[in-house]
């Protein structure tokens, strides 16, 4: 059984997520698949000593567009050590320079 997270995030948007990363310390790089986005971390390592990188959904038309949406919120929360709910927060409320 799955649980249902405590936010709705069919809510977040990509131009949301790409802007919350690039101004989050993340910068953009070509990406092998057109349904997805490439970002690495500019100071972050996962242990191995490689840059942190995430791979986020391009389109929000994608048919498990939340499940990914909601995957996001989760690793950046892990990553920042914040509540999901806080970026979930940050993800819907902050204004963004592509708007």
């Amino acid at each position: 059984m799955t649980t249902k997270p405590p936010f709705a995030a069919d809510l977040v948007r990509v131009a949301a997520i790409r802007d919350y990363l690039l101004t989050h310390g993340w910068v953009e790089r070509p990406c092998a698949r057109p349904e997805g986005l490439h970002f690495e971390h500019t100071t972050r390592k996962f242990d191995a000593g490689y840059p942190m990188y995430m791979i986020v959904p391009a389109f929000e038309s994608l048919d498990d567009y939340a499940y990914h949406a909601e995957r996001v919120v989760r690793t950046l929360s892990q990553i920042e050590k914040r509540p999901e709910a806080d970026v979930f927060h940050d993800l819907t409320t902050e204004p963004r320079p592509s708007e």
